[in-house]
């Protein structure tokens, strides 16, 4: 289970996703932005493995390694359309396979690849991300000595765990 404010998203013994709470930006993932008042909607995702919340916009990497978002979509976070909402889960990064991930409050995106690679987008005042810019898009991988096993971060930080422990 993993909650944000008042959204919250659940993996079944199945491996497909619940989730309850508000529904205003597509976060049920379900093709609606209708909430329930109670009970949960199930995303339409399966084979999931993780998942994140971020804000209004939820991840998932499936058992394949693949990224999928929905959700808000503010500042082309998902994809790059143009709309505001991706009110079902769609597949980012197709070209990439991931192993972990985190996201933060300030629309903070943070996923360590298969091969060890850490992707990141999002905002960047603090320098989080690895590099001077102050908003990171489209996703690109920061360049590191050694290859990343875990991510941790903040609006503040981004921590990680490298194969030299």
């Amino acid at each position: 289970m993993l909650g944000y404010s008042t959204e919250f998203l659940f993996i079944t013994k199945d491996d497909s996703v619940l989730v309850t709470g508000h529904n205003n930006a597509g976060q049920y993932g379900n093709g609606t932005e209708s909430s329930l008042d109670s009970g949960y909607a199930t995303v339409q995702i399966s084979e999931v493995e993780h998942v994140f919340i971020n804000r209004l916009s939820f991840f998932a990497i499936k058992k394949d390694g693949t990224l999928w978002g929905w959700g808000g979509n503010g500042y082309a976070m998902i994809d790059s359309s143009g709309r505001k909402k991706v009110t079902i889960p769609i597949q980012m990064m197709p070209e990439l396979r991931f192993r972990t991930g985190c996201s933060s409050d300030d629309n903070q995106y943070r996923f360590v690849t298969v091969g060890g690679d850490l992707v990141v987008w999002g905002f960047n005042r603090f320098g989080m991300m690895g590099t001077t810019e102050a908003f990171v898009t489209p996703p690109r991988t920061v360049s590191l000595p050694r290859r990343v096993v875990s991510v941790a971060g903040g609006i503040n930080h981004t921590a990680l765990l490298l194969d030299d422990g």
